[in-house]
């Protein structure tokens, strides 16, 4: 909270007076022509904003990006911004060209990931329950279309997380993150009341790993839900997996939380390339 108050208050004589409800804006990282320092559109359209993959759309030397607003954003939805060039820091320019349209319900899509193959653009998508839906990317009017469901076995719980992980014949792994356990909702305000719950007393138990209620004030204390993947080969985009998903972590607590968002790509680390997941 601090932190965000003293960056408005350095903020402010660069933009003048800052209107309540309108979001910040930034500044270009290199001068534009006419060696003067100008504003970008604002700093974040998306109260949180989540890259979901890259493609080449516009056939430049880098791929494009596409990113997902969530609900709170004052632009929910799916965009995709345009590779412009790299900076002298190594890092990439993109700017926003379309909003990409998905063959769901609302203008946001289920969770899931995009990635290119052999010049064709495929999105997974988490529906529901056990169920992945496979599109393609229509480069003409930005938008994913031909959804197909996928119904994969094997898994312990419902997937929070994907990506996808072509092979150079043909198919390929959908890589699935499965959490430990069902994350525990708190109890509304009035179901407090209604149970008559009040304050809570000192307990000297409290960190003890295995005294783990939720306590007077409704807050859970039963610890974060631990992660783990899962893989299925997928040798067809439109039939479902034969073959039942299998764990390729060592446990199902393999990262604390979770992984907040994967990507497949090619590594060298061994000097032959080979098929990684960045988290």
């Amino acid at each position: 909270m601090w932190a965000a108050f003293v960056l408005v208050l350095l903020l402010q004589p660069a933009f003048g007076v800052l209107e309540g409800g309108k979001p910040l804006q930034a500044w270009l990282y290199d001068k534009p022509e006419g060696g003067v320092y100008g504003p970008l559109p604002p700093l974040s359209i998306g109260v949180e904003t989540i890259p979901v993959g890259v493609a080449y759309v516009f056939g430049k030397e880098m791929p494009d990006l596409f990113i997902v607003n969530n609900k709170l954003s004052t632009e929910p939805g799916m965009y995709l911004y345009e590779w412009l060039r790299t900076g002298e820091d190594g890092a990439p320019v993109f700017r926003k060209r379309v909003q990409v349209t998905h063959p769901f319900k609302g203008l946001l899509p289920p969770p899931g990931t995009i990635t290119e193959v052999a010049n064709v653009i495929h999105g997974f998508w988490h529906v529901e329950n056990n169920i992945i839906a496979h599109t393609h990317y229509d480069r003409a009017n930005h938008g994913f279309t031909e959804r197909r469901e996928l119904h994969i076995s094997g898994l312990p719980r419902i997937p929070i997380n994907l990506a996808y992980l072509p092979r150079a014949t043909s198919g390929g792994e959908l890589i699935l993150e499965v959490q430990d356990k069902k994350p525990v909702q708190p109890t509304h305000e009035m179901e407090l009341k209604s149970l008559g719950y009040r304050n809570p007393e000192y307990n000297p138990y409290d960190s003890d790993p295995d005294f783990n209620p939720r306590d007077s004030a409704g807050i859970w204390r039963g610890g974060w839900p631990h992660s783990a993947l899962y893989s299925v080969r997928l040798t067809s985009l439109v039939d479902s997996p034969s073959q039942s998903a299998r764990r390729v972590t060592a446990s199902e607590h393999d990262i604390q939380f979770g992984y907040c968002g994967m990507g497949g790509l090619l590594t060298n680390m061994t000097g032959d390339r080979e098929r990684s997941i960045i988290t």
